[in-house]
């Protein structure tokens, strides 16, 4: 991996493959160098986009640790630092935790949404998070 002053430096837990970008070799490293201006981010997975709004690198979101950015006024970089969570880990604060939804659950929670409940007591009740809440309610066409 040869990194210059622009590049986005990825971290991982274990070497990942990338494509060194001048040669096009396919290389098994634990960092990555991208030249990206900026990044979408879920739990799932992470994307490195262009300037021109291409994607110009991906990998699951568990598998990195810290991503560098470049800092073009030359002051020290920083970094964000991102511990891997396991499903377990997830599953002991939201006990439903990527379970797909049955219909029987959507029914609670538009019953719940129907009596004024928030979004924050919806995901206690129903033990998924609230951003697993709002994506269903705007799913079934609601605000959420």
């Amino acid at each position: 991996m040869a990194a210059d002053s622009n590049s986005v430096v990825v971290w991982f837990v274990r070497p990942v493959s990338g494509q060194d970008r001048s040669t096009g070799d396919t290389f098994r490293a634990d960092r990555h160098a991208v030249f990206a201006e900026r990044v979408h981010q879920d739990g799932n997975e992470t994307v490195f986009i262009d300037a021109q709004g291409e994607i110009v690198a991906r990998w699951p979101t568990p598998l990195i640790v810290r991503v560098v950015w470049p800092d073009p006024l030359g002051t020290p970089s920083s970094s964000t630092e991102h511990k891997p969570i396991t499903l377990a880990e997830r599953k002991r604060k939201n006990p439903a935790a990527y379970d797909a939804w049955t219909d029987e659950e959507e029914g609670v929670l538009l019953e719940l949404d129907n009596a004024g409940r928030t979004v924050g007591q919806i995901s206690k009740a129903m033990g998924r998070s609230p951003g697993a809440i709002r994506s269903r309610l705007r799913r079934l066409g609601l605000d959420g």
